[in-house]
């Protein structure tokens, strides 16, 4: 269903996961290969889509702190609690995020 948004971001946040087990394994060329295959698919839900989803942009927002890209992690994820102030997910993200700048994990 290449048109159901949905389904998409389902799909994105299903690679995200792929990759975390793929860091869980000690993988880390291909976890790196899957965050960026997953990062790549957030960001065309997100620009093929005339509406905001705050899950995409969370997506986005996950997958750079993983990378350590913590301050554009937070500007993703505090675009995605503007669009939706009580998305659970982007809350949890944003106060790891939030611990990991303030250099307490």
């Amino acid at each position: 269903y290449p048109n159901d948004q949905y389904l998409q971001i389902f799909r994105g946040y299903f690679l995200k996961n792929e990759a975390m087990v793929l860091r869980g394994l000690g993988n880390n060329e291909q976890f790196q290969k899957k965050l960026t295959d997953t990062e790549q698919y957030f960001r065309t839900i997100h620009y093929e889509n005339k509406r905001l989803f705050a899950s995409t942009l969370n997506g986005i927002g996950s997958v750079l702190a993983l990378r350590g890209q913590l301050k554009e992690a937070l500007n993703w994820i505090d675009t995605a609690l503007e669009v939706e102030p009580d998305y659970e997910a982007a809350k949890h993200d944003r106060e790891m995020v939030v611990q990991y700048l303030s250099g307490s994990p």
